[in-house]
C-alpha cells in the first residue's frame, strides 16, 4: 500500500474483528496483533477491538468444533476493499 498508494501507517485504521480470545486460547492473539501493527507504525488510537470471542454459539470456531465434536463445520470469509 505504501508503494502503490503512498499510504502512511500513521494514517491507517486497524480493526480486530471477532476471533478466538485469550479466554479460550493459550495466547492472546488480540494483544499480539496490536503489538505488530503498532510496531509497523499504526497509532494506538486508530486500533479498534471489541474483543468478541468466536468460541460461542454466535460465531464459528474451529477450536470449539473440534473440542465439542460438533456435526456442522462452517467457515468464515473476510473481504477487503478500498474506499475511494
Amino acid at each position: 500500500m505504501a508503494l502503490e498508494f503512498k499510504t502512511k501507517p500513521k494514517d491507517l485504521v486497524f480493526e480486530i474483528g471477532p476471533s478466538i480470545g485469550p479466554c479460550h486460547y493459550n495466547q492472546d492473539i488480540w494483544t499480539e496483533a496490536q503489538k505488530q501493527v503498532v510496531a509497523f507504525g499504526v497509532e494506538k488510537k486508530n486500533i479498534y477491538n471489541d474483543k468478541t470471542c468466536t468460541y460461542s454459539e454466535n460465531y464459528y470456531s474451529h477450536r470449539e468444533f473440534t473440542e465439542k465434536e460438533l456435526n456442522e463445520d462452517n467457515r468464515i470469509a473476510t473481504v477487503f476493499g478500498l474506499k475511494e
